[in-house]
């Protein structure tokens, strides 16, 4: 009897610590640090908050995708902002110098992505020591996440839903509609430039034949009313008319 006592007591004490070890699973899990969540639509701007309070000699690290985006070192001239792989991030991200915050302008698909912050204590003397960093800002070089990149702080999912319709930028709209005017212009160019060299070239055929006529129509004989036309080297119509017609009749032209 004493024996099952002792068994009773030993399984009741299993099953308890079972049950306090799964909820404390339960909470970990439930009450993890997850990364925040941002929506957007492509073209829109999306800031994205560190809510820290950031002290002066502070040094905040902005990556995309475990590479450096952006390194805010509390002054404008101090820090840097980088185009990203491709250029994807290029006149696109801005810096708040005091808050620490990244605002992404004019967001594309591209960018949907996970985005952490990190953060460097300044110490005492009001230097951060564990980024050796020159003090021109290159924008185009390519830097990966690595130990020193301080603690992080807070991390973002950005999502970035595509809008019907927008798969080119104003930029390249605008660059196609120029192609098709200057285009357009060309070929009105060429037409007219074809037209005309025709039409003078018609009119110097013209004027061949004409003076054909009149050689044939001054050697026939029984075309003398060529002879006596005008002088006047500015026909009227009535003149023109009945020349044609007399001209018709004895010269079969």
């Amino acid at each position: 009897m004493v024996d099952f006592g002792k068994y009773l007591t030993s399984l009741l004490r299993r099953r308890k610590m079972k049950t306090v070890c799964f909820v404390l699973l339960f909470v970990s899990v439930v009450f993890a640090d997850t990364d925040e969540l941002k929506s957007v639509k492509e073209g829109d701007s999306v800031t994205l908050h560190i809510d820290v309070n950031k002290q002066l000699n502070d040094l905040i690290l902005w990556f995309f995708n475990n590479t450096r985006i952006a390194l805010n070192n509390g002054e404008r001239d101090k820090s840097c902002v980088y185009d990203g792989a491709d250029g994807m991030f290029r006149g696109r991200l801005e810096l708040d110098y005091e808050t620490g915050s990244l605002t992404i302008t004019n967001i594309t698909t591209e960018h949907t992505g996970r985005y952490e912050a990190n953060i460097i204590r300044g110490n005492s003397t009001g230097t951060s020591k564990p980024l050796n960093r020159t003090r021109k800002c290159d924008s185009t070089k390519i830097n990966s996440k690595s130990s020193n990149s301080g603690d992080t702080i807070k991390t973002f999912n950005v999502n970035v839903n595509a809008v019907p319709g927008s798969g080119l930028s104003s930029a390249a709209v605008a660059g196609i509609v120029v192609g098709v005017l200057l285009v357009a212009a060309a070929a009105v160019g060429v037409i007219y430039y074809r037209d005309r060299k025709s039409r003078n070239g018609g009119r110097r055929n013209n004027e061949e034949v004409l003076q054909e006529v009149e050689e044939r129509y001054a050697e026939d004989p029984k075309c003398s009313y060529n002879q006596q036309r005008s002088n006047n080297s500015s026909r009227n119509q009535h003149y023109q008319r009945d020349w044609r017609m007399r001209r018709r009749l004895c010269c079969n032209v």
